[in-house]
């Protein structure tokens, strides 16, 4: 995983944290909408 990392180019790293951030904003958002009840 590390090494996979390390390799990975920067911009694959920046998108990859994004995506990241979006997911847990979309996923508390989820939480505070629906109380975390369902996909």
């Amino acid at each position: 995983m590390l090494r996979t990392l390390e390799s990975s180019p920067p911009k694959k790293n920046l998108i990859l944290s994004v995506v990241r951030l979006r997911r847990a904003e979309f996923l508390a958002g989820l939480f505070a909408a629906g109380g975390g009840g369902g996909e």
